[in-house]
């Protein structure tokens, strides 16, 4: 099993936290936003470890294995140009 933090739970964050409930070996334990409402609904799907502010989630990593950062193409093109 390999335990999952998410971090940003907009529409892509969102997306890949549903698809992750999916897929064999893999479980969402942790999430990171800024919206109290996207943390409840993170919850609501099972995951146990919320955090407001993602560098919060990233010094409780041992918990994880990975972290997803689900932002869109152009900002990880602006990030590596």
């Amino acid at each position: 099993m390999s335990n999952v933090g998410v971090i940003g739970l907009g529409e892509m964050g969102r997306l890949h936290l549903m698809n992750c409930l999916h897929i064999d070996g893999i479980k969402v334990v942790a999430a990171a936003d800024a919206s109290k409402r996207s943390l409840n609904k993170a919850k609501s799907l099972g995951v146990n470890h919320l955090y407001m502010d993602y560098r919060d989630l990233l010094k409780q990593s041992n918990h994880l294995d990975q972290s997803l950062l689900p932002y869109p193409i152009i900002c990880t093109l602006k990030v590596f140009n």
